[in-house]
């Protein structure tokens, strides 16, 4: 989990909008799940989507973030309706003092 993320962090949105990360969370949190750029990442949508539900009466949004350009996103992704969708986001190179491959 990022515990200080850098604000200035540009995330884009699959339909081309570009935000830094301080303005996406100015007026909600954001709860993302991270996923690799590879199709085999479709397999865990629907797990995020029950962690979605949890967050549904929160006053926070939820969204997806895949770790590669907006088509990339789009077949990891697929048509999900009503969700943000990020793409281009940083691929992390390490989680919790791990690398990650």
């Amino acid at each position: 989990m990022a515990t200080n993320p850098d604000p200035t962090l540009k995330l884009a949105t699959t339909k081309d909008v570009t935000r830094t990360l301080d303005d996406w969370s100015t007026m909600f949190h954001l709860c993302l799940v991270l996923l690799p750029p590879r199709p085999e990442a479709a397999a865990f949508i629907p797990i995020a989507e029950r962690i979605f539900k949890v967050f549904g009466d929160a006053d926070c949004r939820t969204a997806f973030c895949v770790a590669g350009n907006a088509f990339i996103a789009r077949a990891v992704l697929g048509e999900l309706p009503g969700e943000l969708r990020f793409a281009s986001c940083p691929r992390p190179t390490s989680i919790d003092g791990e690398a990650v491959a």
